[in-house]
């Protein structure tokens, strides 16, 4: 279906609003870039296009400025081809069905970008870089991927939600395989709704301040783990998705360090809780009858440890505590 007017009177404006009502909000994303690659906008740019325009309201403000500046002839050319490229990206799930969650569209974006090794770059600096090393013939080709050790840059998505949409709609990788991509995308949210079953978790803890401050320090100390989202800015919010990410991309490539890492995780948590709780305590003197072998177990396990026997039993106490209060 053609949005072309016979009427030479018509307004570009009238064209454009036509054209934006013909498409859903979500849809903007690939519309933006099929107006900013009209304007030889190329691939290595996508990260800081939909950084810049990372809402539904800016892509449609985008897309209209943008297009207002063509001339008429030109705009029906666009929007004629437009249309006729619409059947290439239209996804079988409707996305505006998913709950709106940023939880959700990290572990998207972490999964789309794992599975059709996708690599991410941004500034102008790193594309220099990666030029210079593809004729240096250090890599092979251009390619979006996520984890690499060069160019160093540093990599931030404003908006999960925009940005999980540009992925599925524009990257060749997974553009290219619109069926496949299809079939992974209901399978990335089953798999999402099973990690959120899951009953070794962080939901005591997570809506907690200083756990959430505390775990993402604790986290980059030492998990060493990359994973997105990534932050200019220390906020809660934002670390609070970023544990999320960290365990819930965790959960799906490997399960055993899943639960390793969550229970040493909570596990150093209750030991500083404890630590600050005690710290200004007085403690009462109590005596505590054990077997003999009991008492050489708790001095060795103590001593390893470097802590003092009676710190020890109330770390062991409270851990266990903590665990059963974690299954009640």
């Amino acid at each position: 279906m053609s949005l072309t007017s016979k009427d030479p009177h018509i307004s570009k404006e009238l064209l454009i609003n036509k054209l934006l009502r013909s498409f859903k909000e979500h849809e903007y994303v690939w519309v933006a870039w099929n107006v900013a690659s009209n304007l030889n906008c190329t691939p290595r740019y996508l990260l800081d296009f939909f950084n810049k325009n990372s809402s539904f309201d800016e892509l449609r403000s985008y897309i209209k400025i943008t297009l207002s500046n063509l001339e008429e002839a030109n705009l029906n050319n666009f929007i004629n081809t437009l249309w006729e490229k619409k059947k290439e990206y239209l996804l079988d799930l409707d996305i505006n069905s998913l709950p709106n969650d940023n939880r959700l569209y990290w572990f998207l974006i972490n999964r789309f970008l794992d599975d059709y090794n996708i690599l991410l770059y941004t500034k102008e600096k790193a594309y220099k870089q990666l030029n210079v090393a593809k004729e240096n013939n250090l890599i092979n080709n251009y390619k979006f991927q996520k984890r690499t050790n060069f160019p160093k840059s540093k990599k931030y998505i404003n908006n999960p939600k925009v940005f999980i949409l540009a992925l599925i709609y524009l990257s060749p990788n997974i553009a290219n395989k619109p069926h496949q991509r299809n079939i992974d995308l209901e399978k990335y949210i089953i798999e999402f709704q099973e990690i959120k079953k899951e009953k070794v978790n962080l939901n005591r803890y997570i809506n907690n301040k200083e756990f959430i401050n505390w775990s993402k320090s604790y986290i980059d100390k030492h998990f060493k783990y990359d994973i997105f989202p990534k932050f200019q800015f220390e906020q809660e919010k934002s670390n609070q998705e970023y544990i999320h990410a960290y365990f819930d991309d965790l959960y799906i490539n490997n399960k055993e360090k899943y639960i390793n890492d969550l229970n040493k995780l909570k596990k150093s948590w209750q030991q500083n809780v404890f630590r600050s709780k005690n710290k200004d305590n007085l403690k009462k003197k109590f005596h505590l009858p054990l077997r003999k072998n009991t008492k050489v177990r708790l001095k060795e396990l103590a001593a390893i440890d470097n802590i003092s026997e009676s710190e020890l039993l109330e770390k062991l106490i409270n851990r266990e505590y903590e665990e059963y209060r974690d299954y009640k």
